[in-house]
């Protein structure tokens, strides 16, 4: 199961559909004997309300289910006052928690026992379903659902839900108890409906950590404000009865909340630590008036830092913690690179792209700030091949056989100082070769690089809220050579080091040697390399910079977007 912005609670309503089943008419899911008719269901849930007098709540949340959920259903006779048996007398099943689970094409399997509909008796009966399903059923009170008074025959059921607060963050919506309120059949044309709306039972804590705030002065470009959540390091819930559990709480990207269970109407107290220029600790305590049934109640956290004072330069210090000292500063323990292009690098942003080709403005989008190149360079300094096997033609394979081909832009600039081959595409570049691993042959063409770029991504972690290290283009790395004394100094002073390699317009392509790749293509066989080298810039020489990516050996050095 996954989670969705919720939208519009009137758009999610669940059916049981009730189908007449022959070998004259088309069969619809799983059913065991086609001389009989059976229920066949597609669920959904209201999602989460958030509105809870007189504090900050966290909109309300849709629940989409997925393949191999789970739900559980009851079905009670009113006439009788007992669950539903179509056929007692001949040792038929109880509809009493049948387990229906999802398939791949979205229909219900109902496991072999599907509830069998009997015509006359469906104005009697009525229908309730819970997720997720337990094998030995939840507490389901039959008198209080077939008394019809508005009773809750699952409120035994919330008041003994067990929430496993260690693995909130890996199954949250295993401990995500949700119900449905009784449900009658109705007749649509041909067929039958039970119209479901599964509720959540429990309340939610929606935890937003304090940031850290730079609100650049740059003026040409302007930069947008650069926000470093807290890390948190600890949660802990106090229930009613004062016993603690230790949580590990699910993180909500979309929205930077962690999102912890809670039992409603019950009183509790969340506390923890976070690091945010230091350890801190916080304590927040809710009444059970607060606590209620589905609804999520925001807990913003003290402690925010804004830094107004700071001008956004090349050469400045990026942190392991996403922080940024100033080039002036005495370089910090954690840096991990140096900035070396201040501005929006994204590429619908500077060149004449569309956003639906920008995969960095599409899964990072509050990247856009500058650019770091790291501190030293990956593969512990040594030169590699780019790649294992050459003749392949990345850009055919992304226009003419990649599915997602489209959200992306070519890789390859065959023209030697073509406008295209400065520009700053190494995000770009990188992701579409980290998605060919994945298909054979087209993956032999940048597999060296990818496995050279994943052990540095580990052994030099940053926060999610850069990207991850990636290949650099050569429009990225004719940046570096631009200010390369500035970006060298700050180096330096971190402890690391940028070498700028001789003249390599000066020998042939093929001997080129001791130089950086980059991530753009020259053609199927080779790579623009670039040896951060002035003579480079604006050269006008046939065969600048390429080299033979299964042939040649060069170094590596990664960069960032923030």
């Amino acid at each position: 199961m996954k989670f969705n912005k919720l939208v519009s609670i009137a758009l999610f309503t669940g059916l049981f559909t009730m189908v007449s089943c022959s070998q004259e008419e088309e069969q619809v899911g799983p059913v065991q004997n086609n001389e009989k008719n059976f229920l066949q269901i597609t669920v959904s849930d209201a999602g989460v309300n958030g509105n809870v007098s007189s504090r900050a709540v966290e909109d309300g949340y849709k629940t989409t289910f997925t393949p191999n959920d789970e739900i559980g259903v009851y079905v009670v006779d009113m006439k009788t006052k007992k669950i539903y048996n179509p056929d007692p007398e001949n040792g038929g099943m109880d509809a009493s928690n049948r387990k229906f689970t999802l398939l791949e094409d979205g229909t219900w399997d109902p496991n072999g026992y599907g509830i069998e509909r009997i015509e006359e008796e469906m104005e009697q009966l009525k229908f309730f379903a819970y997720y997720p399903y337990q094998a030995n059923g939840v507490d389901f009170n039959v008198e209080v659902a077939a008394a019809n008074t508005g009773g809750d025959p699952f409120a035994e059921a919330v008041e003994k839900w067990t929430i496993n607060y260690e693995k909130l963050d890996t199954e949250y919506t295993k401990s995500d108890l949700m119900t449905s309120e009784a449900t009658d059949a109705i007749t649509v044309g041909a067929m039958g409906q039970v119209k479901f709306i599964l509720k959540h039972r429990l309340s939610i804590a929606a935890i937003q950590m304090p940031d850290k705030v730079y609100e650049f002065q740059n003026t040409d470009p302007v930069i947008d404000p650069y926000k470093i959540p807290a890390v948190p390091e600890s949660f802990i819930i106090k229930d009613k009865d004062k016993v603690e559990f230790n949580v590990n709480p699910y993180y909500d990207e979309q929205n930077g909340l962690y999102r912890i269970l809670v039992k409603p109407n019950q009183e509790y107290t969340i506390s923890g630590t976070f690091v945010l220029d230091g350890r801190k600790e916080f304590a927040h305590t809710r009444t059970a008036a607060e606590a209620k049934e589905g609804k999520a109640v925001k807990f913003k956290l003290k402690g925010s830092i804004v830094i107004d004072d700071q001008t956004l330069q090349i050469g400045d210090y990026y942190c392991a913690d996403g922080s940024i000292i100033e080039k002036d500063k005495e370089a910090p323990q954690n840096a991990v690179g140096v900035v070396f292009f201040v501005g929006n690098p994204q590429p619908s942003a500077l060149y004449d792209y569309t956003e639906y080709q920008d995969i960095l403005k599409n899964t990072r989008p509050n990247c856009n700030h500058g650019l770091v190149i790291a501190l030293n360079d990956a593969n512990n300094g040594n030169t590699s091949k780019f790649s294992s096997n050459k003749a392949q033609d990345i850009d055919n394979w992304k226009n003419n056989q990649f599915a997602k081909g489209g959200e992306y832009i070519n890789v390859m600039n065959k023209g030697d100082n073509n406008a295209n081959l400065i520009e700053l595409k190494g995000y770009n570049n990188t992701k579409l070769m980290q998605e060919s691993q994945n298909y054979e042959p087209i993956n032999k063409r940048s597999d060296l690089m990818c496995n050279i770029l994943e052990q540095y991504q580990q052994s030099v972690p940053v926060l999610s809220i850069s990207t991850n290290w990636f290949c650099p283009s050569y429009g990225e790395l004719n940046e570096v050579t631009k200010n390369y004394q500035t970006i060298k100094s700050s180096i330096e002073s971190a402890g690391g080091n940028l070498t700028q390699y001789p003249d390599i317009l000066s020998v042939d392509w093929n001997k080129v040697k001791d130089t950086y790749w980059t991530s753009t293509v020259r053609n199927t066989d080779s790579q623009w390399v670039s040896g951060l080298n002035d003579a480079e810039i604006d050269a006008k020489k046939t065969g600048i910079a390429a080299c033979n990516s299964s042939g040649n050996q060069q170094h590596f050095r990664f960069c960032l977007a923030f």
